[in-house]
């Protein structure tokens, strides 16, 4: 997949069946931010890299902040 991110905004514009000035208003980072909020299982996530990769960062950057 080339662009992760974009495919999911794709797949958000299409899914919000919006058009026109509708569909300009669309406010795509809160519908990713939702989309985020209500994955229940992150296990097809953990086959990524990128994801792994930032699990770990963020795991280091909390761990961080609570020495």
């Amino acid at each position: 997949m080339a662009d992760p991110k974009e495919v999911l905004h794709d797949a958000l514009r299409t899914a919000s069946d919006l058009g026109g000035r509708r569909l300009k208003k669309f406010r795509i980072p809160a519908a990713a931010g939702l989309v985020a909020e209500r994955i229940r299982d992150f296990s097809p996530l953990r086959q990524l890299d990128a994801y792994v990769e930032f699990e770990r960062c963020l795991k280091q950057a909390l761990d961080r902040l609570d020495a």
